[in-house]
């Protein structure tokens, strides 16, 4: 269990071919902070803007930015910004697979992602998913991209489940 709020992930992968299997990783945070978000934005509350948004600490479990890295058998949860990063902006890793995971309660309102892209690939498979705002989220880039399949998303979230910008 992380009890740190810390910008740092918990867990940065440091090298191709790395696999990270049969971990339960807790976050600090798995509250949706719903009224933190009313108070930021004139239109539901305050008006008190992205600083005082940012105030609350953003959270990440898994950090990735290599190439042909496995993510299976794990429990990811309770991070503000993502359970899963993946990104290099020089050159988008690939042969990423995420898969047989369970990754719920990242679940922030305007961050909250169970897995989320940056620049790179990967195939997300067999999951099952619960309370992130979107479970799956991509930036668009063109050097970005995910396929997902046979995952199961049970139903609760603050969006929609799968993105892609």
């Amino acid at each position: 269990k992380n009890t740190v709020l810390s910008a740092n992930p918990a867990i940065r992968i440091m090298g191709d071919g790395a696999r990270i299997t049969g971990l339960v990783l807790q976050g600090p945070d798995p509250a949706r902070h719903l009224a933190h978000w009313d108070r930021c934005h004139a239109s539901t509350g305050l008006g008190l803007g992205k600083d005082y948004f940012y105030q609350l600490r953003v959270t990440t479990g898994i950090a990735c930015a290599y190439n042909n890295v496995e993510f299976d058998n794990c429990e990811i949860s309770g991070f503000t910004s993502s359970g899963i990063n993946l990104n290099n902006s020089s050159k988008a890793p690939t042969g990423i697979t995420v898969h047989h995971n369970y990754i719920h309660h990242n679940t922030i309102k305007a961050l909250g992602y169970g897995v989320v892209f940056g620049h790179a690939y990967a195939t997300i498979s067999y999951n099952m998913f619960n309370y992130n705002r979107h479970s799956i989220a991509a930036s668009g880039w063109k050097d970005s991209g995910y396929v997902a399949n046979y995952n199961i998303e049970m139903g609760e979230s603050i969006g929609h489940y799968f993105d892609m910008h």
